[in-house]
This record gives C-alpha cells, sequence and structure tokens, in this order.
C-alpha cells in the first residue's frame, strides 16, 4: 500500500513551495532589475558621448545650432564626401584601434 500522506503533511510541503516559489519570484525580479539597471546605464554612456560629439561640434560652430536638423546633416553629409575629412578621421580609428589592441 502506497505511502499516504497525512492532511498535515501535504499543508507543510504546500507552505514550503509557496515559500520557493516567493524566493524564485524574488530572484527574478533582481534580475530583471539588474538587466533594467545594465541597460540604461549603456544608454546613459551613449548620451554622454554623444553630448561631447555634438559639445565639440558646437566649440567649433556654435550657429549650428539655429539650423534644422536637415541643415545641420546636410552639412554633415559635404564634410563626410572630403577626402580629406574622411582619411582623418580613418587614420584617427585606426589609431585608436592599434591603442586598443595594445592594451589586451
Amino acid at each position: 500500500m502506497p505511502n499516504k500522506k497525512t492532511k498535515d503533511d501535504l499543508l507543510a510541503e504546500k507552505v514550503s513551495a509557496e515559500k520557493k516559489l516567493e524566493q524564485y519570484t524574488h530572484q527574478l525580479q533582481r534580475a530583471v532589475n539588474r538587466e533594467k539597471y545594465l541597460v540604461k546605464g549603456e544608454a546613459k554612456k551613449r548620451t554622454h558621448i554623444l553630448c561631447n560629439i555634438g559639445g565639440a561640434v558646437l566649440s567649433f560652430w556654435p550657429e549650428v545650432q539655429y539650423l534644422t536638423k536637415v541643415e545641420q546633416y546636410q552639412i554633415f553629409e559635404k564634410l563626410a564626401q572630403q577626402a580629406d575629412v574622411n582619411t582623418a578621421v580613418q587614420e584617427a580609428i585606426d589609431r585608436y584601434r592599434a591603442q586598443q589592441n595594445g592594451r589586451k
């Protein structure tokens, strides 16, 4: 004959299972919160970088802030078509990558 569980045994199992469920629910919530924190941190880093770039542009051409987005993009498109500008950007990227590879 199989071992029959008493009502108290079943109640104890239920309480134990509910505690485990609560623990796992909290663990999941902590993991979700951690993920949000990390994603938010990456977004803040990107925003900081974009602000620095915008600040650099405004330090050379303060009037750019008064142009429309279309006009701003047209200016940068013209800059991107300049061979010497592209060469300077590529050289800076190459120096950065070489520096990063040297650290590894």
